[in-house]
C-alpha cells in the first residue's frame, strides 16, 4: 500500500523518490504479524531543504491530496492485491538502467544521468520543443472558430490574427517570456498571454531586451534542420504569403515619419466611442495604392504593424526576424528580392 501511495505522489507532485525500500523482516514490532517483504518509508524527501518548502504552499497541499485520492480510489476500484505498485514490483519502473531504490525519479527516465532524474532542458532546447509542437497544435485546433472578440477582425482567415488565436494557447507573450527571460512588451494593453487586439487607444512597444534574446535563439533553431523540415508544410501552407507581405510592405510602413505626430494625437485627443472608427479612417486615408501583391487587408495589416514598429522604435529588430524567417523557411524568395 506504502509503494501505491508513494507512486502516486510521485507522479502527479514534484516531490522525488523519498527514499522507499523494501525490508526482508518486519522493520517494527507494530508491524509483526504483516508478510514480509514489506515496504518501508524513510521521508527522505523531509529532509531536503527544496521538497519541505513544498509542504507550506496550499496549491502543492492540493496535489498532495489528489495524489492520495487517486491511489484510493486505485485500491478501491481493484482491490489491493490488483493494483499495481510499479516501484516494489518493478526493479527498474521506468526502464532508465537505474534501479528504483537509487532511482531518485523513478517514474521519469533519467538514461545516462547519476541520480536517476531526466537532465533539465536549456532555453534554447525549451524554445525548439515548442517549436516543435506548432504543427500537432494547428492540426488539432485549425477548426477552433476565431471571431471578433477574440481577434478583432471580422476576417480572422487574413493576416496574422486568427493564425495566432489557433496556436496561442502554445506560443503566446506569457510562454515566451517565461522562455526568454525578458518580459516581451515594455508598455501596452496587453497583459499576460492576451493581446488585446481592441485597444483602439494605445499599442504594445517592445522591449529590445527581449527581441535581441530572440533573435539570438532563432539564430540559433534555425540551423537545426531537423526542426526546419518538421515546420516547413505548416509554413508553406499557411505563414508564407504572410510573411512575403511583411516583406513587401516595410518599406512603405517604416517610411511615413509625417504620420507619426497625427497618429498619437488622433490616439490621444478622439473619444473611446470612436476610437476605432477614427483609427480606421485615419488609415485608410493615408495609406493608399499599397504596394506588392496579395490581399489589401493584409497589405494594410502589415503597413500598420510596421508603421507601429517604426514609432516605438523596434522595426530593426523586427526586419531582421524577418528576414531570418525567409531566408530559413523561404530561400528562393529572399534571394530573389535581395539579390
Amino acid at each position: 500500500m506504502a509503494a501505491i501511495f508513494m507512486e502516486a505522489v510521485m507522479r502527479q507532485t514534484t516531490l522525488r523518490n523519498a527514499n522507499l525500500t523494501t525490508a526482508t523482516e518486519s522493520p517494527s514490532p507494530l508491524l509483526n504479524g504483516l508478510e514480509v517483504p514489506v515496504a518501508v518509508f524513510q521521508n527522505g524527501y523531509l529532509t531536503n531543504r527544496e521538497n519541505a518548502t513544498l509542504l507550506v504552499q496550499p496549491a502543492f497541499r492540493q496535489e498532495l491530496a489528489n495524489a492520495y485520492l487517486s491511489a484510493i480510489y486505485a485500491i478501491e476500484n481493484n482491490g489491493l492485491s490488483k493494483t499495481p505498485a510499479p516501484y516494489i514490483e518493478n526493479r527498474d519502473a521506468d526502464d532508465d538502467g537505474i534501479e528504483n531504490r537509487l532511482d531518485r525519479c523513478p517514474f521519469e527516465p533519467g538514461e545516462g544521468t547519476s541520480d536517476g532524474c531526466p537532465v533539465e532542458k536549456t532555453d534554447q532546447e525549451a524554445l525548439e520543443a515548442v517549436l516543435r509542437k506548432a504543427p500537432g497544435t494547428w492540426e488539432e485546433r485549425k477548426n477552433t472558430p476565431q471571431n471578433f472578440n477574440t481577434t478583432g477582425t471580422i476576417f480572422p482567415e487574413i493576416g496574422v490574427r486568427g493564425r495566432y488565436g489557433i496556436l496561442k494557447t502554445l506560443i503566446n507573450p506569457a510562454t515566451i517570456e517565461t522562455l526568454i527571460g525578458e518580459p516581451v512588451y515594455l508598455s501596452g494593453p496587453h497583459n499576460g498571454a492576451d493581446i488585446n487586439f481592441n485597444a483602439d487607444d494605445a499599442f504594445g512597444y517592445y522591449n529590445p531586451a527581449f527581441l535581441t534574446k530572440l533573435t539570438d535563439y532563432l539564430k540559433r533553431a534555425a540551423q537545426n534542420q531537423a526542426l526546419q523540415r518538421q515546420l516547413q508544410p505548416l509554413y508553406n501552407q499557411e505563414f508564407r504569403q504572410v510573411m512575403r507581405t511583411f516583406y513587401q510592405m516595410h518599406q512603405f510602413g517604416t517610411s511615413q515619419q509625417r504620420l507619426q505626430r497625427p497618429f498619437l494625437e488622433l490616439l490621444r485627443s478622439v473619444t473611446k466611442e470612436r476610437k476605432s472608427i477614427a483609427v480606421n479612417r485615419f488609415f485608410l486615408d493615408n495609406f493608399r495604392n499599397l504596394p506588392g501583391d496579395g490581399d489589401s487587408l493584409e497589405k494594410m495589416m502589415a503597413a500598420r504593424f510596421w508603421f507601429r514598429r517604426s514609432i516605438d522604435g523596434r522595426d530593426e529588430e523586427f526586419y531582421n526576424l524577418m528576414l531570418l524567417t525567409l531566408q530559413t523557411f523561404d530561400p528562393d524568395f529572399f534571394y530573389r528580392q535581395t539579390n
